[in-house]
């Protein structure tokens, strides 16, 4: 299980609603070890929550992700969870994405 989070706040003047996703982008050097082996994605959610926050306030954003939620879909249709960096994004769909390094060691 993987647990990361991030705090989002409404520095607006009204109360609002925010979709927060979860991507991982997969880095480099997993990158480098599948090759030409088989297609890889850009980036794939993980996950998403929908948060609604009055004006000045603030919550945390926690996304519990099960190892498998990881693993890509191989050139023969089967899926596998790569072992190395993992780059979790967090993106409000606007905006600069937040980065996150995890490890993954099998």
């Amino acid at each position: 299980m993987v647990q990361c989070g991030c705090t989002l706040t409404n520095v607006g003047p009204i109360s609002g609603d925010e979709v927060v996703m979860c991507f991982d982008t997969l880095s480099s050097s997993i990158r480098k070890s599948i090759g030409d082996t088989h297609p890889i994605p850009h980036k794939f959610l993980l996950d998403f929550v929908r948060v609604s926050l009055d004006a000045g306030d603030s919550t945390t954003v926690v996304f519990e992700l099960p190892l498998s939620r990881l693993a890509i879909v191989t050139g023969d249709g089967s899926r596998r969870l790569y072992s190395g960096t993992h780059e979790l994004q967090f993106w409000l769909g606007h905006d600069v994405p937040t980065t996150v390094a995890v490890t993954i060691e099998q």
